[in-house]
Order: structure tokens, then C-alpha cells, then sequence
């Protein structure tokens, strides 16, 4: 009987230590970052490196967590094939937060929050104005939008895409594939960033003075955007995160604060 004993708790030991090494190893698994090239927020540096407005943040959080992490490139239509598929753990680094993309994975706290949203045009267009209100740019029966499938334009955009159903053509390519369009009259403008319309306009292949940028009066501000994970990635890497985020974020708003008594 003494025996029997003996050997039940060996084995619940064994089977304890076991489910410890499980949950050890799932945590401290490498994080796969998938992203697409996009200037200014994500760019190949060499050796595996990959910085900008979104990418040396999420850098700097990871490795302040004490997360290991890869980047691989992928398409857009891959990266969320990568998330659905819930296979692995990986992370998308820049995206908006959608309710229907919660849930399927998961969202850390915001890494990057931009400057307003503008639309950008040829100069030629003269029905593309310096400053105009979005309802009145998306209605125009004359204008065609230029959209990127699959997509988001942040949540009051989006929603004014569907109030107003302006005539669209979809790319299925990068920004700087989209500007090409422009140039080639495929379309008239797609929505973008004022930090991501100025650094596409500096890679294109005619003058700066070429284009347009129209502001919007409502003065739409870009959504924060956030790591978006499959649900592979454990609970207690995104809170590690987290901490890391909210400490930088806050960071930032008292550097902000301060400048702003200083003028």
C-alpha cells in the first residue's frame, strides 16, 4: 500500500513539474510580428530589423517587457489569415481596433496614435479643395475613392463611407502602389494619414507640388493603433505589454503637458 502511495505521488510530481514546463514554455515562446512595408510606420532595416512610427515603438515595448519576438513579412490578406487561422503565437503590429476583429483575437493597449486623417489627390484635380467637409468630398458624383481591400479608415471614416457610398475603385496593393493609381487617373484619392500622405508623396516619382492634400473641417484625428494577436498569445504576455505601453504612453502625455506650458 506504502508502495502504491509512493508511486501516485511520483507520478502527480511528474505530472505537475510537466504542466509547468507546458505553461513555461508556451509564455516564453517567440512572438512572430507579421507586417507588410509601409512608410512611414513599418520599413526594413536589415538583419531582421524593422523600424517606424509603429515599428520602433512596438520594439522598444517588447523588449522592455522581456518579450522575444521575430519579424516576418506578409501581405495584409496573409496577416489576418494568420490571426483567423489561430495557430500560432503572433502579433500584427499597427492596427485599428475593430468589435469583429476582438473577436478573433486579441488587442494589447495603443502603441501609435497619428495625426488627422486627409485625403490625397492630384493638384490637378481642381474638385479636390485644400479644406472641405468629408461628406461633401464623398458625395461628389464626379470624385472616384480609392480603397485598400480589407481596410480600415478608423471608425468615423468608416462609417461615413457607409452613410455616403461614394463611387470606389479597390486596390489590392500597397499605398505606393495606390499612388501610382492616382497618377495613372485610376481615381481621384484614397484616404490616408497626413504623416503617411507626406512620406508617399516624397517617394513617388514626380514633384512634391504634383499633389494634394485636402484637410478635412471636422478635423478627423487618425484612431490609436494597437498589436492585434491571435488568441495563441497567453494572457500574462499581453498584460506584460501592457504595462510597458500605458508607462509610455502616460510618458509621453506629461512630456506633451510640459512643452505645451513651456510656449
Amino acid at each position: 500500500m506504502q508502495k502504491k502511495m509512493k508511486w501516485l505521488g511520483m507520478m502527480i510530481v511528474i505530472c505537475a513539474s510537466s504542466s509547468v514546463l507546458s505553461v513555461y514554455a508556451q509564455t516564453s515562446q517567440k512572438i512572430n510580428l507579421y507586417f507588410n512595408e509601409r512608410v512611414p510606420y513599418l520599413e526594413s532595416r536589415g538583419q531582421g530589423r524593422v523600424e517606424g512610427l509603429t515599428a520602433t515603438p512596438a520594439n522598444k515595448a517588447l523588449e522592455a517587457a522581456g518579450i522575444t519576438y521575430q519579424w516576418k513579412k506578409a501581405t495584409a490578406e496573409q496577416q489576418i489569415a494568420v490571426i483567423n487561422r489561430n495557430q500560432e503565437q503572433a502579433c500584427l503590429v499597427g492596427w485599428f481596433k475593430r468589435p469583429e476583429r476582438e473577436m478573433i483575437g486579441k488587442y494589447s493597449s495603443p502603441i501609435y496614435a497619428g495625426k488627422q486623417m486627409v485625403a490625397l489627390g492630384l493638384a490637378e484635380n481642381s474638385a479636390m479643395q485644400e479644406k472641405m467637409r468629408v461628406g461633401d468630398l464623398l458625395k461628389d458624383p464626379n470624385l472616384i475613392m480609392l480603397v485598400k481591400e480589407g481596410y480600415s479608415y478608423g471608425q468615423i471614416l468608416d462609417q461615413q463611407i457607409r452613410n455616403f457610398a461614394p463611387k470606389v475603385v479597390t486596390a489590392t496593393g500597397e499605398n505606393i502602389n495606390m499612388l501610382s493609381m492616382l497618377i495613372y487617373k485610376r481615381a481621384d484619392y484614397f484616404l490616408v494619414s497626413e504623416e503617411e500622405a507626406n512620406a508617399l508623396i516624397k517617394r513617388a516619382d514626380r514633384p512634391e507640388k504634383g499633389f494634394k492634400l485636402t484637410y478635412f473641417a471636422e478635423a478627423i484625428k487618425e484612431d490609436p493603433r494597437y498589436f492585434w494577436c491571435t488568441k495563441q498569445v497567453p494572457d500574462d504576455v499581453i498584460v506584460k505589454l501592457n504595462r510597458v505601453l500605458e508607462k509610455s504612453i502616460a510618458a509621453g502625455t506629461r512630456r506633451t503637458t510640459s512643452a505645451s506650458r513651456n510656449h
